[in-house]
């Protein structure tokens, strides 16, 4: 059983009181290509609240680790004067069992822990309940599952090609399945895949 606070936290939860009321909002800074829609990056929820924390006599760890076989996500909160912290545990799912999708779901389970913690969560735009209002849309057929595999084969997945390491960012960024993005790519025509797909790779290549 994991522990989630230290014996004492009396000065922990004063403190964080103070220095959540001097936190920032979580800005939607990044954009989704294939929904067209914004998300908040890890960057973002870091701007709204390491400022407030280091103010107030906090650190921040986050330690990716194994635990009864399982990769496992330790996000702690300490408070250094008084030694007193929280804690949350959370696992990191990879279904590719790979690198990359590793490193996605570290990018992903980071930005949720801590806004769990902290109560943090993106802003979004009132829209007057204008999207309630919205007539339904029709739902798109689902795409086979020998398309998707012909995709991956089309495009040399297991090799570490650029359309394969774009689709798993895509993934680890939006916290989807592989496939879950592929499916949405193949509803787009390939002129506007290869548009977006272009965009990622030129700005891929300078990184």
């Amino acid at each position: 059983m994991y522990e989630l606070y230290s014996k004492k936290r009396d000065q922990l939860l004063k403190a964080l009181q103070k220095a959540k009321s001097e936190m920032g909002s979580v800005k939607k800074d990044s954009e989704n290509p294939f929904h067209k829609s914004k998300y908040a990056s890890l960057g973002s929820y870091k701007n709204a609240y390491e400022q407030a924390l280091e103010e107030n006599g906090f650190i921040v760890t986050q330690i990716p680790t194994i635990e009864n076989g399982k990769s496992i996500l330790i996000t702690t909160i300490i408070h250094l004067e008084s030694d007193q912290w929280m804690s949350s545990y959370v696992e990191l799912l990879n279904p590719n069992g790979n690198c990359q999708g590793l490193g996605s779901a570290l990018t992903y389970m980071r930005r949720y822990a801590i806004g769990c913690m902290l109560g943090l969560y993106p802003t979004d735009t009132d829209d007057d309940g204008n999207k309630a209002c919205e007539p339904k849309q029709e739902k798109k057929p689902s795409v086979a599952k020998n398309q998707i595999e012909e995709f991956k084969k089309k495009h040399q997945f297991g090799s570490n090609s650029y359309v394969q390491k774009y689709i798993e960012e895509v993934a680890g960024k939006i916290g989807k399945p592989i496939d879950y993005i592929i499916e949405n790519a193949l509803k787009k025509s390939e002129e506007e895949f290869n548009t977006i797909f272009s965009r990622w790779k030129e700005s891929y290549d300078k990184r």
